[in-house]
């Protein structure tokens, strides 16, 4: 791999490492369109471009979330029995997705992932108008939290976006979350359900055809390295500022985010 490739993933890393900390998410909605922009500049198949970058953005977001999650529950603002009980309904269904990925077309992954993308921006820009109760004491729920971990499992792998999009609105309106404490336990979300994810891209896609890189099935690690090496530099001083930002201007920042990334994706 070229030395300015290497840079541009390494910087790249930083910023998406300190944005992962900041918002409580695995940094997919910016990994998958930068990955997806160099695979197709490579010469890429479409058919296997989009898997490739979905697969690789989930090893990042694993790696990152991981070091995340560490510093947010030290901070005491984690979660447990809400992460478990996510967990044990999007381990299932993130595995099942990326192992199946193969038979799934390029256009249906970017379609999920816009629509995930606008959806969860559009619950944040309106969720003033929701009332104050809801950053209230967490309402822990077993049969709710399993549910809502299906849904994430299955649209984190679909995307690549490690869950946290849609894990921190949805702990925040359906669970009764504070909003930093939403974002905090977003991150171990994010651990397990990553984890399963690439589990099965990795093994789903062991019948790829001849690539210009090494791959683990669908996982392109070489690009991956220097993007982690990024992220764990980006991540502890994005949680540490997060936790000195009003809840009200991270809400909505994460909205303005959300909207640009689906612009990009779509248009850029």
């Amino acid at each position: 791999m070229e030395f300015h490739l290497i840079l541009l993933l390494f910087l790249g890393g930083i910023a998406i490492g300190f944005l992962s900390g900041f918002f409580g998410i695995g940094g997919g909605i910016i990994i998958v369109p930068m990955l997806l922009s160099i695979f197709d500049a490579t010469g890429i198949p479409d058919e296997v471009s989009m898997h490739l970058a979905v697969a690789t953005s989930l090893s990042i977001i694993f790696l990152t979330s991981s070091v995340n999650g560490v510093t947010q529950f030290r901070k005491g603002f984690l979660s447990v029995r809400a992460v478990a009980g996510i967990a044990a309904g999007s381990i299932v269904t993130a595995y099942l997705v990326g192992f199946v990925s193969g038979s799934i077309p390029r256009p249906l992954m970017q379609f999920v992932f816009t629509f995930v993308v606008i959806l969860t921006a559009f619950q944040l820009l309106t969720g003033n108008n929701r009332k104050k109760s809801f950053d209230g004491a967490p309402e822990h729920q077993t049969p709710r939290l399993i549910l809502i971990g299906l849904l994430i499992g299955s649209i984190s792998a679909l995307a690549g976006t490690g869950g946290g999009l849609i894990a921190v609105p949805m702990l925040h309106f359906f669970v009764r979350m504070k909003m930093k404490e939403a974002i905090a336990s977003s991150t171990g979300v994010m651990v397990l359900t990553t984890f399963a994810g690439l589990l099965g891209y990795a093994t789903g896609g062991t019948h790829l055809p001849v690539l210009p890189f090494a791959t683990m099935g669908y996982v392109a690690y070489p690009f991956a390295i220097p993007v982690v090496v990024g992220t764990v530099l980006g991540g502890p001083f994005g949680v540490h500022t997060s936790h000195r930002t009003a809840s009200g201007v991270l809400r909505r920042l994460f909205a303005v985010l959300l909207i640009l990334v689906a612009v990009y994706v779509n248009f850029g």
